[in-house]
């Protein structure tokens, strides 16, 4: 046994009432971020990263329940994810948020914003349809 630490007085257990070690040390919990919108800013930042000139939402395929993403680098289209029809419509709904765009009206056209801490990236969104393909496209900051 360690002989710094005395096991009468020392216990790994916190006070009574707190749930996590934010609350003893008096920091602010930090709030988590819904799925969609991780989904979201992670693939904004990784098509960024790979310069994808463009980024297509297809629509759900009846038959099948899902809907495929693509990314466009350097004029080939590159398969990203596979996401459930219900997973599609969130993104679609936080995409339009993002632009400041009500989800009813279609054709809908506008820029959604991804803020960070010291940047912001910005992208392109048209969608002709509820259930039509959704087109992402950079612009250059």
């Amino acid at each position: 046994m360690n002989p710094f630490v005395n096991p009468k007085k020392r216990s790994i257990l916190l006070p009574g009432g707190c749930k996590d070690l934010s609350e003893v040390l008096g920091l602010p919990a930090r709030e988590t971020a819904a799925p969609v919108q991780v989904f979201i800013r992670e693939m904004l930042l990784q098509a960024e990263g790979v310069q994808a000139s463009e980024i297509l939402i297809a629509p759900s395929l009846i038959h099948e329940g899902e809907s495929t993403i693509t990314q466009r680098i350097e004029g080939t289209l590159y398969h990203v994810s596979t996401t459930p029809a219900d997973f599609r419509s969130s993104i679609i709904a936080e995409l339009l948020r993002m632009a400041g765009l009500r989800e009813a009206h279609f054709p809908v056209q506008g820029i959604a914003t991804l803020k960070m801490k010291r940047r912001e990236i910005k992208w392109k969104i048209q969608i002709e349809a509820a259930d039509a393909e959704c087109q992402l496209t950079p612009l250059d900051q």
